[in-house]
């Protein structure tokens, strides 16, 4: 009996306090359910019910739980990783901005070690690249350029040469650029010498989907200070017009991501080659392409797809601005969406197909 006395007299005394200290404070799940409705009240999603806010609190409060137990026996790397993930727990918590910047980071140097395995056998791949698009006109007929893969690794090296100002990295940039239109301009020489008729028109330097924006937004990241030619610029231009005739021969429309990356890589051709006669044609193909997305819901049901048209929506309107992209609710319900998907370990799960 003395024992849970003096038990009793410790609940008192912390009762108490609590409300000396200004009432009684709420269960810690308490506390997280309401803070996950009142989060769901500001976002004008409605109120959460019991069950959906429950879950909810669950998931919150086993997460720092899991973080401790995951922190004490995985190694230094993975600590690191969970440090720096959405729903940190270590020192980068207080800091979101220092916290964002290193997780992008963390990006840019992969792509910086994928760029650095790459340039290790450049001109083996080159060579070839040359000579599979060789075989693919005796045999079959068509102009393919297996190179024009380059377009997506030279961004990495712009934006490297960006941060630290070496000029090996402008160099490497400038060089895959040029390339592309050497690697076409030596298969369409090999195609003329030999009289070789073709069967396709499509794909000579740059696939149609992924590769011509990035491709233009390197040059215009480099061309100041890459210092083109005259002749030079004409060869990029030559890039950027076979790389669009697929995208003029096949449009298509819709709120979905083969149509918003149409839409972006003419926009980019278009603003950024001003001069060149189909310059106009470009960015009125792309702003009829474009309307089909503007202030709509996307029509894919995928993650992956989703985050396509989503992205080339905004960066469309970094080269043509036609909406102002932070006020869109259409923006902000997706961002919403997948920040909420976030999983503890920093990943979106993949859904839809």
């Amino acid at each position: 009996m003395g024992v849970q006395h003096q038990s009793r007299q410790r609940s008192q005394r912390k009762r108490s306090q609590r409300t000396q200290q200004g009432g009684k404070k709420r269960p810690a799940q308490a506390r997280v359910v309401k803070k996950a409705c009142g989060e769901w009240d500001h976002l004008g999603y409605g109120q959460l019910s019991g069950h959906i806010a429950h879950q909810y609190a669950r998931s919150q409060m086993s997460y720092q739980a899991r973080a401790q137990r995951l922190t004490q026996r995985r190694s230094p790397v993975f600590i690191r990783r969970l440090q720096l993930s959405n729903h940190s727990t270590g020192p980068y918590k207080r800091n979101n901005f220092q916290r964002q910047r290193m997780k992008r980071q963390i990006y840019l140097d992969y792509a910086y070690e994928v760029a650095d395995l790459i340039w290790q056998d450049y001109d083996a791949r080159q060579h070839r690249a040359i000579e599979e698009g060789k075989a693919a006109l005796r045999d079959r007929g068509k102009l393919q350029n297996t190179f024009q893969f380059v377009g997506t690794v030279a961004p990495a090296e712009a934006m490297r040469h960006k941060q630290t100002g070496a000029v090996c990295y402008l160099d490497r940039a400038k060089r895959y650029l040029l390339d592309v239109y050497g690697v076409y301009r030596t298969l369409k020489t090999y195609q003329e010498t030999q009289n070789i008729t073709l069967r396709n028109a499509d794909f000579p330097t740059l696939g149609w989907m992924f590769e011509p924006e990035p491709y233009i937004s390197t040059y215009n990241e480099i061309k100041a200070a890459a210092d083109f030619t005259a002749e030079e610029t004409a060869q990029i231009e030559t890039v950027v017009d076979l790389a669009m005739r697929p995208i003029e021969m096949m449009p298509e429309y819709g709120p979905m991501n083969r149509s918003m990356l149409r839409a972006l890589n003419l926009a980019a051709a278009g603003s950024s080659f001003p001069a060149h006669e189909k310059s106009q044609q470009w960015l009125k193909m792309g702003r009829h392409i474009f309307a089909d997305s503007l202030d709509k819901w996307s029509m894919e049901d995928s993650g992956a797809y989703q985050s396509i048209w989503l992205y080339s929506f905004i960066a469309y309107n970094e080269y043509v601005p036609t909406v102002r992209t932070e006020n869109s609710s259409v923006i902000k319900h997706y961002a919403d969406l997948w920040a909420r998907l976030v999983t503890p370990l920093g990943f979106i799960p993949d859904y839809g197909d």
